[in-house]
């Protein structure tokens, strides 16, 4: 598998979760480019809640901030992400044109065997399904991703 997917099919997706998220996110659209946050509530996702980041998106100057990490993530790195912003962290330059890519071309991806520079922990990599969300249907307001640490 690539290690950048560009719009994943599910089938794309190496993992049953990875494969399942990406089917609700596309169900959750339907027709729309994206979803909302208000489409979803956590009882729906209580499987992949400790993997799952909600990242806010804030426009002029571009920024972003984790809203939410799961515990999980926060685990399995030994880093709290929750209210800092990308920027501020470590090694995140990378992560930061990922999330700017999201924002171009209004679309998910898929990465895997990502190096894990932002983390405290021993994992050498991570694998993440990063989809936008908009609750006005044209302005990316908030990233939904999931995580795995390799």
């Amino acid at each position: 598998m690539d290690d950048f997917v560009a719009s994943p099919a599910p089938e794309d997706l190496p993992t049953e979760d990875f494969r399942w998220l990406m089917a609700f996110w596309n169900d959750l659209r339907g027709s729309r480019d994206m979803p909302a946050r208000s489409d979803f509530t956590p009882a729906q996702l209580v499987p992949y809640l400790p993997g799952i980041m909600l990242t806010d998106v804030e426009h002029d100057p571009l920024r972003f901030r984790a809203r939410l990490v799961g515990t999980g993530i926060v685990a399995d790195s030994g880093t709290d992400l929750t209210g800092r912003y990308y920027e501020d962290l470590p090694g995140s330059e990378d992560v930061v044109r990922r999330q700017e890519w999201v924002i171009q071309n209004r679309s998910p991806y898929f990465a895997c065997d990502m190096p894990l520079v932002w983390a405290s922990n021993n994992f050498n990599t991570y694998s993440v399904l990063v989809m936008p969300l908009s609750e006005d249907g044209d302005s990316i307001d908030m990233i939904f991703s999931y995580l795995r640490f390799d």
